[in-house]
């Protein structure tokens, strides 16, 4: 079993949090520019989409900012076509549709170690 990397443990910790995609984006740029953001939509996106193809984690589509525990899973073919699309990760006022990333079907840490907090 290998550690998480720096963006997967990252990652990782906002899926349990059940987070938006923009806020992945903002969180991890440490800015509220969204041109910021920009560098980071490759990373998050490559990695999200590999990890809901192993079940890791799902996208949940929903309202407000409760999105994550009462919006609709959205199906792993969908998904992926969401994560690959850069509009996808553009700020939503927490009124808005929010796309969600919340803990999939396989544990990841049955398969990956927690490498720790990266920013120690």
């Amino acid at each position: 079993m290998r550690k998480m990397n720096e963006d997967e443990y990252f990652l990782y910790v906002n899926v349990l949090e059940g987070s938006a995609l923009w806020s992945i984006l903002a969180d991890r740029s440490g800015s509220e520019d969204e041109a910021a953001w920009e560098g980071f939509i490759p990373v998050y996106s490559d990695l999200l989409i590999r990890w809901v193809q192993l079940g890791y984690v799902k996208l949940v589509v929903g309202e407000g900012w409760t999105a994550a525990e009462t919006g609709r899973d959205l199906p792993q073919g969908l998904a992926v076509g969401v994560l690959a699309d850069t509009s996808s990760w553009r700020y939503v006022p927490e009124e808005g549709t929010q796309i969600c990333v919340v803990p999939g079907e396989v544990r990841i840490t049955d398969h990956l170690a927690l490498s720790g907090d990266p920013g120690a």
